[in-house]
């Protein structure tokens, strides 16, 4: 999903797949003339989705900022975390 949504971001730089806090995820990264960075992420947990973009117009991001992105993303999750109802901690 991430390579197809992206095909009008440039030509495809990296392209991955994995497990994250969510679920499973796929992402892809592009170039071009315009736009030296465009990332796209799908997570999923099997019944929902999130997609998530990180487009850096003008130059390259700073590496750093590609590291803190990717964790980031990867511990991105939908509405309250799973614990029993009767706990209030």
């Amino acid at each position: 999903m991430s390579r197809t949504f992206g095909m009008n971001f440039g030509d495809i730089v990296e392209s991955q797949s994995g497990g994250c806090k969510f679920g499973k995820f796929g992402m892809t990264v592009y170039r071009s003339a315009e736009t030296p960075h465009s990332q796209v992420w799908y997570l999923s947990d099997g019944k929902d989705f999130i997609m998530v973009t990180h487009l850096c117009g003008g130059e390259e991001p700073d590496p750093q900022e590609l590291i803190e992105v990717n964790q980031i993303v990867r511990m991105l999750t939908l509405g309250p975390p799973n614990k029993p109802w009767w706990r209030f901690w």
